[in-house]
């Protein structure tokens, strides 16, 4: 059961096009033509300007044809360059006053800080507008019955699948996460019926990521990806596809990862829950005795120890 990609994309006849453009854009653009892409890099770049050119102009400035922005549109779901217009400027609107509200400029300490929050929000916001519920309780109860789970990630996403690992392990689930690519590769191989192997790759392009995802589901285990771009090649590797919604930043220094990451431990969190729903006695049971010992063997006094 993959996630429907139905869902990411614009809604026909939506009243405010611009809520989502970025993360359209950017759950669209694994799947996008390399002239598509020109256009979508250069409105990415030149959002103010693009509110105002001709079809023609943004064209030329994309070094593609007209009729290449309109099926641009059509493939974020819009029926034209007058809505990517309007979808566009709707964006600048809302990203504008959410700054404002907090009386900083972005170029700023406070503004750095408000415009990281902001990501962050827009991040998790966005991911639960995607409306997964199916595939969440999917993935969590092939999770809740499985024998053992593997978590894949490097860098960032490979912290995301060591939170999730530890998490997992409160609930009495054999899971570990696995960051070393070769280790990745020896892990896949052995992984079989009723075990799980889960994929975290915000562009969906690592490839040790990919190759440890598609090793594993050769080796007949289930395979869970959870990643920004449904497009991507972790995406194809997987049974079932969990979506981040971090759209790329319109502005210098890009927050984007960060959000992403934000996204990735809130989806790591709902599965956690839902595993632990179908665990309630035994979960209640092992979680009172981890934090009664905590308490009482590992919290510091007061005094500290000489």
């Amino acid at each position: 059961m993959v996630a429907r990609r139905g869902d990411s994309e614009t809604r026909t006849g939506d009243p405010h096009p611009g809520r989502l453009l970025g993360t359209k854009i950017a759950g669209a653009y694994p799947r996008l033509q390399p002239a598509e892409r020109r256009v979508a890099d250069y409105v990415l770049a030149h959002p103010h300007q693009v509110t105002a050119l001709p079809i023609g102009d943004l064209a030329r400035r994309a070094s593609v044809s007209q009729h290449t922005v309109n099926r641009l549109c059509r493939s974020l779901g819009l029926k034209g360059y007058p809505e990517l217009k309007l979808a566009l400027a709707q964006h600048l609107v809302i990203a504008a006053s959410s700054l404002s509200e907090q009386g900083e400029h972005p170029g700023t300490p406070q503004g750095i800080i408000a415009e990281t929050f902001r990501f962050n929000i827009e991040s998790l916001r966005d991911t639960l507008a995607l409306e997964q519920t199916m595939e969440l309780r999917a993935v969590a109860d092939v999770i809740a019955r499985c024998r053992l789970v593997r978590w894949f990630g490097v860098g960032g996403s490979g912290a995301v699948c060591a939170d999730a690992a530890l998490r997992l392990k409160q609930l009495g689930v054999d899971a570990e996460a696995v960051s070393d690519p070769y280790n990745q590769v020896v892990q896949a191989c052995w992984l079989g019926k009723r075990e799980v192997a889960v994929g975290v790759s915000h562009t969906g392009e690592s490839r040790p990521v990919v190759e440890a995802l598609r090793l594993a589901r050769e080796s007949g285990a289930a395979t869970v990806a959870i990643t920004n771009f449904p497009g991507s090649s972790l995406a194809d590797a997987a049974e079932h596809v969990l979506l981040t919604a971090a759209h790329r930043a319109w502005s210098g220094a890009s927050t984007t990862v960060v959000a992403s990451r934000i996204a990735q431990l809130a989806l790591v969190d709902a599965i956690y829950a839902l595993v632990a729903v179908q665990r309630t006695q035994r979960v209640t049971e092992a979680i009172d005795r981890i934090d009664a010992y905590v308490e009482e063997n590992l919290r510091f006094r007061g005094k500290a120890a000489r």
